[in-house]
Order: C-alpha cells, then sequence, then structure tokens
C-alpha cells in the first residue's frame, strides 16, 4: 500500500456516558487517556499497517472537564515517523449535542511502535506533511524529541525507597480479561487509568479534599502487561506547588503465583484540588523530611524546569512559578542579582544596542547560570540562521525574534534546540498575534526600547485564550502587577525599567521588580 492511499489521521466519535463520569461528577482524566490511547492506537494502525504498541504518552494537559452526554471527538493524527515510530498528535474536543461550539478538553502526544509478529520493531511508510499545519505540527514533534530524552532520563535516574516520607498509596489487583487490547496484552489506556486513579487517592489523602488531574508527563512503558497478572500501582507525592500536587506514578507487574514484581509504566502526574464549586484551591504546602524528599522534590523541580522549554509545551499558570525575564544584561554582578531573586530568565543583546554585548562576552556571563534560569539571545532583524549560530556559539538555549518573523522560521530555532520568543509590536496587524509555534510570544511597545507605557489591556484582546504570553514595554517596579492584571500575561520583560541610567542596571530595582512579578502571581 502506497502512503498516498495510507491514511493519517482518524476522528472517533461518541456520546459521553454516564458510566464515564467518576466521583468528581465529570470524566475522569484517566477515562480519558483511555479514549486517547485507542485514537492514536487507530491512526497509528491505519498508517503502519500493522500491530503497534504504545511507548510514550506525554505533555498531556487537561483543560475542560467533559460531562455526560457530552458529543465528544477525538482526533489522532500521524505528525512524525521515525524507523518504525509514529508521533501522533491527539487532541479530544467536546460540545453540548444540542450547539457546535466545541471545546477543548485535553492535547498531547503519543508514540506507538509498530511490531512484528514476533513482537520486534518493524519498518513503517515515512510520513510527508502535505499542509502547512502538518509541516508545523512535524516540527514540533521534532523538536521535542530532544526535550523528551531530558525528561526520560530525569525520571530514570531516580530512586524510590522506604526512605520517603510522603503521603503513599498502593493499588493491588490482577489484570482483568476485560483489560486487554487487540494483541491479547493489557490496553494501555487501561494503564493510564489505572495511574489517575492512584494520583487521585494519593492526592486526596493528602490535601483530605476532591482532586482532578491537570497534567501528566513522561509516560513511558517500559514492558507489556498480561491478563491475569498481579498489578502494583503505587502513587507517592514528591512536590506541592501553590495548587499542584505533583505525583510519581509507578506501575508493576508479574506472575501472582512468584514474588518477583517488574517496572511496566512509570509517569509523573499534576493534581489539583477543588472545592464543592469545582475552583481550585490552594493546597498545604509539603515540607520535605528526609534526603529522599528533598531529592525527590527536586527533581519534580527540575522536570517543571525542562518542560518550560518545551516547543509548544504548555502549563497551567498556577503550576508555574512567576515568569520574569530581566533583559540588556552586562555585567556579572547584574546577572547574579536577577538569579538570586527569582528571575525565570536572563536576556543578552546581542543586537544593535546601548545594551549590545558580544557573543564572546554574552558566553562569559551565561556560563555561571543555573539550569532552571536560560539565557536568552535577543535579536532584531538578522537572518534566522545567523542569529541560531551565534545563540549557539554563546552557549545559550533560547532566542528572542523581533520583526516579521514566519512560523517556518521559529520551527527553523527549534529544530536547533531552542526555546523561541517571537516578539511583536502592540501596534502591528492583527495577524502578527496569530500562533506561530513560538514557546513564548511578547508583546512590546509600538517603539520597542523605548521605555514608554502603554495600553496594557490592548495586549488581552489580541491574545485571548493564550497562556504563553510575555509583556514588554515601559514596565518599572511601580507598574508591573496593574500592567499583567489589565493584559493578563503569564509573565513581564524588562530592561530599561530597571536601569538607573541608559544601558546600566539598578540591583534594588530589579529585586523590586522581581519581588512585584512574583506578588502579582500569588
Amino acid at each position: 500500500m502506497s502512503t498516498s492511499t495510507r491514511r493519517d489521521s482518524i476522528t472517533l466519535r461518541f456520546l459521553a456516558a454516564p458510566t464515564d463520569v467518576g466521583v468528581s461528577g465529570t470524566v475522569e482524566a484517566g477515562t480519558v487517556l483511555e479514549w486517547v490511547d485507542k485514537a492514536a492506537y487507530a491512526a497509528a494502525v491505519g498508517w503502519a499497517g500493522s500491530y503497534c504498541v504504545t511507548a510514550y504518552v506525554g505533555n498531556i494537559h487537561f483543560a475542560d472537564p467533559v460531562h455526560s452526554g457530552d458529543l465528544v471527538e477525538v482526533t489522532a493524527s500521524v505528525v512524525y515517523t521515525g524507523t518504525s515510530s509514529m508521533h501522533i498528535r491527539t487532541e479530544v474536543t467536546f460540545s453540548d449535542p444540542r450547539e457546535r461550539r466545541s471545546v477543548t478538553s485535553t492535547t498531547c502526544l503519543v508514540i506507538f511502535v509498530a511490531v512484528d509478529e514476533q513482537g520486534k520493531p518493524t519498518k513503517v511508510p515515512s510520513f510527508e506533511p502535505r499542509t502547512a499545519w502538518q509541516l508545523e505540527m512535524r516540527e514540533r514533534a521534532i523538536a521535542r524529541i530532544g526535550i523528551r530524552e531530558k525528561i526520560v532520563a530525569a525520571m530514570k535516574d531516580q530512586e524510590y525507597t522506604d526512605a520517603g516520607t510522603a503521603e503513599r498509596v498502593v493499588l493491588r489487583f490482577l489484570a482483568a480479561p476485560t483489560d486487554v487490547n487487540w494483541g491479547g496484552k493489557v490496553h494501555g489506556g487501561i494503564v493510564m487509568k489505572w495511574i489517575d486513579e492512584a494520583a487521585a487517592l494519593c492526592a486526596a489523602r493528602y490535601c483530605q479534599r476532591e482532586t482532578v488531574a491537570v497534567f501528566s508527563g513522561g509516560v513511558r512503558f517500559y514492558r507489556p502487561l498480561f491478563i491475569g497478572d498481579l498489578v502494583e500501582v503505587e502513587a507517592r507525592l514528591v512536590y506541592t506547588g501553590t495548587k499542584g500536587m505533583h505525583v510519581a506514578v509507578h506501575v508493576r507487574s508479574g506472575d501472582p503465583k512468584g514474588t518477583e514484581m517488574n517496572l511496566t509504566t512509570y509517569c509523573l502526574t499534576v493534581m489539583v484540588a477543588r472545592d464543592e464549586t469545582g475552583t481550585a484551591v490552594p493546597v498545604p504546602p509539603w515540607v520535605p523530611v528526609s534526603a529522599e524528599d528533598r531529592r525527590l522534590s527536586e527533581h519534580a523541580r527540575e522536570l517543571l524546569a525542562i518542560r518550560a522549554d518545551a516547543p509548544g509545551g504548555y502549563q497551567p499558570k498556577h503550576l508555574r512559578s512567576p515568569f520574569a525575564k530581566i533583559c540588556g544584561l552586562s555585567t556579572e554582578s547584574e546577572v547574579q542579582v536577577a538569579v538570586e531573586h527569582g528571575a525565570r530568565a536572563v536576556g543578552f543583546v546581542l543586537t544593535e544596542s546601548p545594551r549590545q554585548v558580544s557573543v564572546e562576552r554574552a558566553r562569559q556571563l551565561a556560563q555561571g547560570l543555573p539550569e532552571h534560569v536560560p539565557g536568552v539571545a535577543v535579536f532584531r532583524h538578522e537572518e534566522v540562521q545567523q542569529a541560531i549560530g551565534q545563540t549557539k556559539a554563546a552557549g545559550l538555549t533560547w532566542i528572542q525574534l523581533h520583526g516579521e518573523r514566519t512560523s517556518t522560521e521559529v520551527a527553523q530555532a527549534q529544530r536547533a534546540g531552542l526555546t523561541v520568543v517571537r516578539a511583536v509590536r502592540i501596534s502591528d496587524a492583527a495577524q502578527a498575534f496569530e500562533d506561530r509555534g513560538e514557546d513564548w510570544l511578547l508583546v512590546d511597545a509600538s517603539v520597542p526600547g523605548s521605555g514608554e507605557a502603554w495600553d496594557y489591556a490592548a495586549a488581552r484582546q489580541l491574545t485571548a485564550g493564550r497562556s504563553n504570553i510575555l509583556l514588554a514595554g515601559g514596565l518599572d517596579p511601580e507598574n508591573v502587577v496593574r500592567a499583567l492584571q489589565l493584559s493578563g500575561a503569564a509573565g513581564a520583560d524588562v530592561s530599561s525599567g530597571v536601569e538607573r541610567s541608559r544601558g546600566v542596571k539598578d540591583p534594588q530595582k530589579i529585586t523590586a521588580f522581581l519581588n512585584a512579578v512574583h506578588a502579582s502571581m500569588v
């Protein structure tokens, strides 16, 4: 069968049944993941023409909940292929069947591997994008490969022992015949449903409230799980944010006649507590006690930092630490003050400007940055390949591109392993604010670098529904809180607003600015 006749996308449509609803009154995340796995499996098999197994599920964001009776559509599309793997972008939308306004519930990337009759990986046809959307999704999938490798490596190195003191639950049961997939093994979607159930129980016991999943990532399937196996699902709290409870989940299985249990699946999921109205509420902060507690808590923060760099990645606002970028730095002392007081990123101007530094100077300044604070190379109108080359030469991992930039240019930088901040002016045409695949969209004044304040509320209208907006232009410690409130932006970028004179930063102003941004995001 030629690739031109193979199906690269499939949409499942059905009504959410009363039996799909959990104790929260809405469809549980685990059930949604089961739908995701089925649709992605159908897309993978349709493309490969052979049996396929789930290998990895990542960057699962749960937005609006699905209710009983909603019309659900699960669309799974092949966006990239390796030798034997298929990267499937999956989106779950729903609507009241009496209306036609669809709402996105969940998006994620599922990786399947095609296998032969002996269970060995087998080659799949190469996928070639035909539309602009397919090209953009392929570029995002390729750009996420490096991020996924970092996540897998970070999770693989962790040990969980009885030395941990955090909330922990273990569920044990036999894999039932009703859990079977089309290959005679336990369905990957069923495993993810078990993960959600264990994480929800662990989180609920900790906070003494009803909980729901808002994010899952790094779901790695190591080996198949068979019908009749003894299954053990262990969920352990490893970190708490303001509202999020980060829960590590291990799934192990083995022959019930023996004692050996093997790791089959591992992931980290984020739960939030809800009040009677379904609104997420703050949870008690968990304080690590043992050395293992502290190590795992730091591990959770490391994963947050890695995912913050993921192309196209998304995290709910209440799960992100406050985002503030201090730009135009030129001395070690300026960098140190910014990092010590909570800057999420620091910028080095490599284009013509009073704050310009050389590539070599940027490299020197970035050498002392901790891993969770990236250095950003800032460019104005330079050709994108030149900008990428200079960013790499400076040892920086983020790139900020001003001027008219296309989705192709954004994808080029992401393919080079860079996180992309695309900058636009508030006076630009509405098309400039459309999503071009950038990781962050920075909305600046009509004259960037002027230091003049502008109507920050105008940004809200042009960026409605987007969670990756940064604000810049005329900001200072006194007006940044109000500007963020008016714009709805997720963070702020400042340069002249924290200077004592043009190009010379004021440590006290940097500290005051960062304190203000942090307070605005509580």
